[in-house]
């Protein structure tokens, strides 16, 4: 893998369908994906697994993660470090524009630290 892209997700909704949406063209190549959810009341998981579909759920390079108990953004970054299988990490927002994400993405991949 080249690169690894969390996520932490408390309550979405509104935003965590479009922002998987814009990860797509990233997740074709050697990227993972790792998503922890904060134990969200709204319909932030019933979309993700809608949008992004259980068959790519079972794929070894995407984690999804429920915590299990309030963990809050620091702590759910430990976790996120702790599963990731590359050297580079990307975390974004769960609420990131377009042109934010490609900027993310292109800054982390051109870093030759």
């Amino acid at each position: 893998m080249e690169l690894s892209i969390g996520i932490y997700t408390n309550n979405s909704e509104k935003w965590i369908g479009k922002v998987l949406k814009r990860l797509y063209p990233y997740l074709l190549g050697n990227t993972e994906l790792i998503i922890f959810d904060d134990m969200s009341t709204d319909e932030t998981v019933p979309i993700l697994v809608s949008t992004i579909g259980r068959d790519f759920l079972e794929e070894e390079k995407y984690k999804f993660y429920i915590n299990t108990s309030k963990k809050g953004l620091e702590e759910t970054i430990k976790n996120i470090n702790k599963v990731k299988t590359t050297d580079k990490l990307l975390i974004i927002s769960q609420n990131i524009n377009k042109r934010q994400l490609e900027k993310k993405v292109r800054d982390l991949l051109n870093d030759k630290n």
